[in-house]
């Protein structure tokens, strides 16, 4: 991603700092934006290729409406911020 963004002129430190500076999960802890980011791609790959199971006992991984909610809104702040990024360098 980090490539992508370049190819833009965004660098990425930039976009995960500003989309999760005040960005706190379920728990209200304030979160770590690479540590979302992280977590993402991973249960991505989780999903796409071992078919949503567990590595070492091949159990299905639970997912629930809250992780869906919680994963949904910091996925819809990173891309707003691409999306401002983008706009801005566009306007340059």
């Amino acid at each position: 991603m980090k490539d992508q963004l370049s190819l833009l002129g965004i660098e990425f430190e930039n976009v995960e700092t500003l989309s999760f500076k005040k960005y706190y999960n379920n728990d209200g802890n304030l979160v770590d934006g690479k540590k979302i980011i992280k977590e993402l791609f991973t249960r991505r790959n989780e999903i796409a290729h071992q078919s949503d199971r567990n590595h070492f006992n091949a159990t299905k991984n639970d997912i629930t409406k809250e992780y869906v909610r919680y994963n949904i809104n910091a996925i819809k702040h990173f891309v707003e911020t691409i999306h401002h990024y983008a706009v801005s360098k566009s306007n340059e």
